[in-house]
């Protein structure tokens, strides 16, 4: 059996809008920009950019990324777009800062040493990363399990 891939999936603040975060959850799928390596049965986590730089959900991929017509919508080249299960909110949220503290994970997860910041879209997770970050989120391995 394949072992599902995990990817980073970006939000950018609305999560924390009145009833926004609850509404991705309630629902349940959501067409979402993706990796285009992204395939169905693949897991994410989301990051929230604004207000509180974090980690917020954990998402599974429904379908096959697509482009979209027309220009692209956030990324300037290489935009895909796939439906999104959003399976849990992270309670607590796991802030930014929290994640620079543990410094097993800053060195191997170079994105989190640029601030999270990227132009070319969602980025795979390496599996060392989902390994330090099953640790911190307990979650991870009940999504994992489904």
């Amino acid at each position: 059996m394949k072992v599902p891939n995990w990817w980073l999936f970006y939000e950018p603040g609305h999560w924390y809008e009145p009833n926004c975060g609850e509404g991705y959850l309630e629902a349940g799928i959501v067409n979402w920009t993706c990796n285009k390596d992204a395939k169905p049965g693949d897991f994410g986590i989301v990051y929230s950019r604004d207000p509180i730089c974090s980690l917020v959900a954990l998402v599974r991929v429904d379908s096959d990324p697509e482009k979209r017509p027309g220009p692209p919508v956030y990324y300037k080249t290489g935009e895909r777009w796939a439906d999104i299960e959003f399976l849990t909110q992270l309670e607590p949220i796991v802030p930014l800062f929290e994640l620079n503290r543990n410094s097993e994970l800053k060195n191997a997860w170079p994105l989190l040493r640029a601030n999270m910041q990227t132009s070319s879209g969602p980025r795979a997770l390496h599996v060392s990363v989902v390994d330090i970050l099953r640790e911190m989120i307990p979650q991870i391995e009940e999504i994992e399990s489904l």
